[in-house]
C-alpha cells in the first residue's frame, strides 16, 4: 500500500479543529495555533505550530519525539480578547495528549474598544488631561497613566496586552461589571475631575464618547 503525503498528515495529526468568532460564528482566519510547554512563561517551549486557513481550520502535527502527557495549546488572534491581562494568547489551555487524535474547536471573543474625546466647557479640546477608567464601585484605575492626546482623544482596547479588561459576557446576557470613566483638566492642581459616565460594553463593540469637563 502506498502512503501519500496527505495520508501521512492524517496519521501524524495530534490536535485539529476550527476557530470561530463567538459573536458572529464566522471563521477566524490566520490565527496562530501552537502546542507547547510553559507557554507565556520563562522557558517557553513551542513544539508544534500552524495557522488557521480561510475556513478557520487548523491541524497541529505531532512533533518528533512526542511523549503522551500534559501539554498546552495556545491561540493568538489579532483583534480578539486576551486570555489574561498582558498575555500574548487569546486562548490558552492545558490538556492531556495521548497517541490518538484530539478534536478541539474553539470560539474566541472579539476584543472591545473604548475611545473618546475630552473637551472643556467651552468646547475646546483638553489635550494631555488624565483619563481614569475603573470598575463601578472601585477607585483604582484600570489603565494607569492613560491621557488624552493633543486632540483630546483617547483609546483603550482589551486586545493589546494593556492591563485592562472590559467585562466579558455573551451578547444578550446581563453584564458582570460596569465601567466608570472620568477626565481631568490638564494643568490644574489639584486635579479637577469632570463628570463620571457609567459604561456597559460587550465583546466586539466599539464605543466612542465625549466627556465635557465642568
Amino acid at each position: 500500500m502506498n502512503i501519500t503525503a496527505k495520508d501521512m498528515r492524517v496519521l501524524t495529526t495530534q490536535v485539529y479543529g476550527r476557530l470561530r468568532n463567538h459573536a458572529t460564528g464566522e471563521p477566524v482566519t490566520g490565527a496562530r495555533v501552537v502546542l507547547g510547554l510553559r507557554l507565556g512563561q520563562a522557558g517557553e517551549l513551542i513544539l508544534s505550530e500552524t495557522r488557521t486557513d480561510a475556513e478557520g481550520l487548523y491541524c497541529l502535527i505531532r512533533y518528533p519525539g512526542f511523549r503522551p502527557g500534559q501539554h498546552q495549546m495556545g491561540i493568538a488572534a489579532t483583534g480578539y480578547r486576551l486570555a489574561a491581562p498582558g498575555s500574548a494568547w487569546s486562548w490558552l489551555q492545558t490538556m492531556a495528549l495521548g497517541l490518538g487524535h484530539l478534536h478541539r474547536s474553539v470560539t474566541l471573543l472579539p476584543g472591545a474598544r473604548l475611545g473618546g474625546r475630552v473637551v472643556r466647557k467651552d468646547g475646546t479640546v483638553a489635550a494631555g488631561g488624565a483619563v481614569k477608567l475603573n470598575l463601578f464601585g472601585h477607585t483604582s484605575s484600570l489603565v494607569p497613566g492613560l491621557t488624552a492626546d493633543q486632540n483630546g482623544r483617547f483609546m483603550v482596547t482589551d486586545a493589546t496586552g494593556d492591563p485592562f479588561r472590559f467585562g466579558a459576557y455573551p451578547v444578550g446576557a446581563p453584564p458582570v461589571s460596569r465601567l466608570q470613566i472620568r477626565a481631568a483638566t490638564p494643568g490644574v492642581t489639584p486635579v479637577r475631575w469632570g463628570p463620571t459616565a457609567q459604561i456597559q460594553i460587550r465583546p466586539g463593540e466599539s464605543l466612542g464618547i465625549t466627556i465635557q469637563l465642568s
